[in-house]
């Protein structure tokens, strides 16, 4: 009996636990290969030009990416040729690049509980493609005090500071932070995304 997995099994799984229909999450599996071949090739060619990539989940057939810059023309012009125009949405306006990005979370996060070893504060955190900020989620004991979001930013402003990171990806702003609080003794969940993050595979 052969018990391997196919992304057609995988899609009969995924659709059954979901409620809905497999030739829809096959549909919107496949749509998934094709944003991610754009978003390869585009990431290739123009480095460090992603602020932002990520696709909807099944069984929609949706995927975005904003551009730091301008957006390339040819890629313009082979999503519509391929009738995708309106499934690949994008955008410019990005203030910074993905892998900054990423980078910026990193450092925020190991400071900052590098900081908070001594309270007994457990987490972690991420940065978010679709809010576009770093999410960083804080379990405190239930009779700790509860820190506000200007000490805790207080306590990382500087964690990006001589690592690399230039122009606009070298200034951290409060708002490019937020912090989530919760009290209790289990472990935090830290994936902040609802959609897919694009991978990188």
């Amino acid at each position: 009996m052969n018990n391997e997995r196919t992304p057609e099994t995988d899609s009969a799984i995924y659709a059954k636990s979901h409620g809905l229909k497999v030739e829809e999450v096959i549909k919107s599996v496949s749509f998934q290969e094709v944003f991610k071949k754009y978003y390869h090739e585009v990431n290739y060619k123009y480095p460090n030009q992603i602020s932002s990539a990520y696709m909807e989940i099944p069984p929609a057939t949706k995927g975005y990416i904003q551009f730091v810059d301008d957006i390339p023309e040819w890629l313009i012009l082979s999503i519509k040729k391929n009738k995708l125009d309106d499934k690949i949405i994008l955008t410019d306006g990005g203030k910074i690049s993905l892998d900054d990005s990423h980078k910026r979370a990193h450092l925020i996060i190991t400071k900052l509980f590098n900081k908070l070893k001594n309270k007994n504060f457990s987490g972690g955190g991420s940065f978010d493609v679709i809010d576009k900020v770093i999410k960083v989620r804080i379990k405190i004991p239930k009779t700790a005090e509860k820190p506000s979001q200007k000490s805790l930013f207080e306590l990382i402003k500087t964690a990006i500071t001589n690592n690399g990171l230039t122009g606009r990806a070298a200034i951290l702003d409060e708002n490019d932070v937020q912090f989530i609080i919760t009290r209790g003794s289990k472990p935090t969940h830290v994936n902040d995304n609802k959609h897919p993050a694009l991978p990188y595979d």
